[in-house]
């Protein structure tokens, strides 16, 4: 639209020195309702882009509050479990001080802390390198998923160590890649008896690394999994697959790797900044 205005502008000051005198005000009245026009076009796309951009950035701070609400309730979950069975550990505890097996109780003293660490330190470890994710079109994609999975009941893990400000490749597909191997991830991840999805991101040296994992217990088809519509799910359950690879087509520093062992599925993807 705006740039219909301006093609109208740009032959109406062309037409200017062909116009009669007696249409002259009628002319330069029609100029600047032309003028106004456009300004009020500008403004309102200019209302409209920064209304769009709070909407993006309060659905990543809603994303980020219920991924937080969630960890905290599980946190708040392991800590009234170790409350409720403090008691039964301090009287196995004070039995083996009481027999002077100090060796014993060092050792057990000493997975208590390990695994009651082990459980909450992967929560907090969540929550705070979601923030190492400073593209936020990437961090809102992953904060939903995340959110998604917990409640399906799948085990989340989240790596981003360092901070990532560059994919190296159009953001937006960046996403939908990162979309599609979350969603597979998860889905497959399901039909497994204890399932779990990790997400690692690491971005170094000019090169930015995805590896999505999940348990997986079925049979891999490794001829027909790239093909559209195969899914472990039945007949032309699943695109995604055969999407992920039409997208990294148009990207010659895109370098996918797949595999799968001991039931683990792995997808990795690294991309390099390009020359």
């Amino acid at each position: 639209m705006l740039f219909v205005l301006e093609a109208v502008m740009e032959v109406m000051i062309r037409l200017a020195s062909g116009v009669q005198p007696r249409f002259l005000l009628f002319y330069y009245l029609l100029t600047a309702a032309m003028v106004v026009l456009m300004a009020v076009l500008v403004v309102y796309l200019a209302r409209q882009s920064d209304a769009a951009r709070k909407l993006r950035v309060q659905q990543d701070i809603i994303a980020r509050q219920q991924l937080y609400e969630q960890d905290l309730e599980n946190i708040w979950r392991e800590v009234r479990a170790f409350r409720h069975d403090y008691k039964n550990l301090l009287a196995g505890l004070s039995q083996q001080a009481g027999a002077g097996e100090l060796e014993g109780l060092r050792h057990t003293l000493s997975e208590l802390d390990a695994g009651f660490d082990l459980r909450i330190g992967k929560k907090i470890q969540t929550s705070t390198q979601i923030g190492n994710l400073q593209i936020p079109e990437v961090r809102s994609l992953l904060l939903s998923k995340l959110t998604v999975m917990e409640k399906k009941g799948v085990e989340c893990r989240l790596e981003v160590l360092y901070p990532i400000e560059d994919v190296y490749m159009n953001v937006w597909d960046f996403v939908r890649c990162l979309g599609i191997l979350a969603d597979n991830a998860g889905e497959a991840a399901l039909e497994s008896e204890q399932p779990w999805v990790e997400i690692v991101l690491l971005s170094l040296d000019k090169r930015v690394f995805l590896r999505v994992s999940n348990s997986y217990t079925n049979v891999i088809e490794p001829g027909k999994m790239w093909d559209d519509g195969w899914s472990t799910k039945g007949a032309g359950r699943g695109t995604g697959l055969s999407s992920y690879q039409r997208i990294l087509e148009s990207y010659p520093n895109a370098s996918p790797c797949t595999s799968w062992e001991n039931g683990i599925f792995v997808q990795e993807l690294t991309v390099e900044e390009r020359l």
